[in-house]
């Protein structure tokens, strides 16, 4: 009997997962891109640096930072819950 699991081989490659999520990216230096940080809105367009190669990201604007791609999965599903449960914890949700 097999049994499932989680295979981080199966983890699209970083390159491609962030031209997906992030649209165009900058030219690249010492494995680092830039481009627009989908955690909040950046008047530059280029606050969001990713390694192309660990996945590992970094915004300047806003500090969201990790490691690899399931770091920003991470960050992702938590600042969306943040969105949907602050009004709701703060007695604003009607």
């Amino acid at each position: 009997m097999q049994t499932s699991g989680f295979d981080r081989a199966a983890l699209p490659p970083p390159r491609t997962f962030y031209e997906r999520e992030l649209g165009r990216l900058s030219r690249l230096s010492r494995g680092w891109a830039r481009g627009n940080c989908p955690f909040h809105k950046s008047k530059s367009g280029l606050s969001f640096s990713v390694h192309l190669d660990s996945g590992g990201f970094y915004c300047f604007g806003s500090g969201v930072k990790g490691g690899d791609l399931l770091a920003f999965g991470s960050c992702v599903i938590t600042w969306i819950l943040s969105r949907l449960l602050n009004p709701w914890v703060l007695g604003a949700w009607i």
